[in-house]
């Protein structure tokens, strides 16, 4: 899946590329792309005291956003 490790890619040159989730999940960041007709959605959180990028889930659409918060 060439096109989620270049994503990966590119959060880690620039964290600020994603758009900030609402609600309980405000401190998150989405980053969504598409592979082979599939739309899948990066979660990941900027840690800038630690200058880190953690990577919560990746997958589709489906129950995404259910299985994000179970997550945190």
């Amino acid at each position: 899946m060439q096109k989620i490790q270049d994503a990966l890619r590119d959060i880690a040159e620039n964290p600020q590329v994603g758009v900030l989730l609402k609600g309980d999940l405000s401190t998150v960041r989405k980053w969504i792309i598409r592979e082979q007709g599939v739309q899948y959605r990066i979660a990941y959180t900027i840690h800038e005291e630690r200058i880190e990028v953690r990577v919560i889930m990746i997958g589709t659409r489906e129950n995404f956003y259910k299985e994000l918060k179970r997550h945190l």
